[in-house]
């Protein structure tokens, strides 16, 4: 059977989304025990209030707890939201923070300086990222030296070359044309 839709990969961090679901299940199991022993708690002391009074309700025994029930998911409630908040901004300021970081340094390689790699500590996320940029940062250092070394090399021959009388010129040709070669391999390497 074929179907309609087909289910899309993207990319997608294993471990990252691991630790973020592991601590909303941590904190879910904590609210559940939370919950149960807060109810616990109320409902054995409404149930000693009962059972040392002269009378018994006349209710069904259900809505004795009701109240205690309703105290005791309320609070958990209240507390596992409050938990969940500072969890997903722990999260953010994490995120935002590696985020921030990884776009200096990138405006910083916009602006031509290769030399700069993106550091970040061992805890911050993105980690794979940033050798990833800074492995292209290095490939693109090591290149655009090459091509530069080579200039050097043609401007050194040009000069030689205004010096000489002209009987020189075809040994010095001879030392300029594979150093232009060199550099116009070294810039089909990019593509466009």
């Amino acid at each position: 059977m074929t179907r309609p839709y087909k289910r899309r990969n993207y990319f997608i961090k294993k471990g990252f989304q691991a630790r973020f679901i592991a601590r909303f299940v941590a904190v879910s199991f904590i609210g559940g025990i939370l919950a149960v022993a807060s109810f616990n708690f109320l409902a054995y002391e409404e149930i000693d209030a009962h059972l040392f009074s002269m009378r018994i309700p006349a209710v069904n025994p259900w809505n004795i707890l009701i109240k205690e029930a309703a105290y005791a998911n309320g609070l958990t409630f209240a507390l596992i939201v409050f938990v969940y908040f500072l969890t997903t901004k722990g999260v953010h300021a994490k995120i935002a923070r590696s985020l921030h970081r990884i776009r200096a340094d990138i405006h910083r390689l916009i602006r031509g300086d290769l030399g700069t790699r993106i550091r970040l500590r061992e805890d911050e996320e993105f980690q794979e990222l940033a050798d990833d940029l800074n492995l292209m940062a290095g490939e693109l250092q090591r290149r655009f030296s090459d091509i530069k070394e080579q200039f050097e090399r043609i401007d050194e021959a040009m000069r030689e070359l205004r010096g000489r009388p002209e009987g020189d010129e075809k040994i010095l040709r001879e030392k300029i044309l594979p150093q232009i070669a060199a550099v116009e391999q070294r810039l089909s390497e990019f593509k466009r």
